[in-house]
């Protein structure tokens, strides 16, 4: 069960329903752990006054693999950062965007594997990321093997969509 403290009121009823029980406080969640532990069911329990972090970082989570076809894009300037976390290479920044419009995230490779990326902008993270307002955030987790220099970042607005070609990534 993934919580915030206003999970532990239901700590007793879980642990007496299930003959084994996972309790995860970490935040943002780290869903890494669910190939070790095996569940039968997971459980985010968020109270509802916490729901906005939901947005503000991405879960620790293997990225998902897509087949994506790179439409006709305009360019967008953009940042991309990258930092190590345990097995895994946090991938995140953002393009130049400012519709406020939803948007689908995608990372392609150098080795042209796509992957999915939350639509995050997490400016938390580093001084210089936007507050809001005029970019379109991504992030992502991909395990360190899987990760190769020379990525490109499609926005997918359904009616446009808008890229950005990083040629060399820092930081890790």
């Amino acid at each position: 069960m993934f919580r915030d403290s206003f999970g532990n009121a239901i700590i007793p009823f879980v642990s007496d329903n299930f003959g084994y029980a996972y309790y995860s406080r970490e935040y943002p969640v780290n869903l890494t752990g669910l190939e070790t532990h095996n569940p039968d069911v997971v459980v985010y329990e968020i109270v509802q006054r916490n729901i906005p972090k939901l947005l503000e970082r991405a879960p620790i989570m293997p990225a998902l693999p897509r087949e994506f076809a790179i439409p006709s894009a305009s360019n967008a300037g953009g940042r991309l950062y990258t930092r190590k976390k345990g097995d895994y290479i946090h991938i995140y920044g953002y393009l130049e965007d400012e519709s406020g419009d939803s948007y689908r995230s995608y990372v392609t490779l150098k080795n042209r594997k796509v992957y999915e990326a939350f639509p995050i902008l997490e400016s938390g993270l580093s001084p210089d990321l936007p507050q809001s307002g005029k970019a379109a955030g991504f992030s992502l987790y991909l395990k360190s093997q899987e990760y190769s220099p020379g990525i490109t970042v499609t926005l997918d607005f359904s009616d446009r969509a808008k890229v950005h070609r990083f040629q060399e990534t820092g930081g890790i």
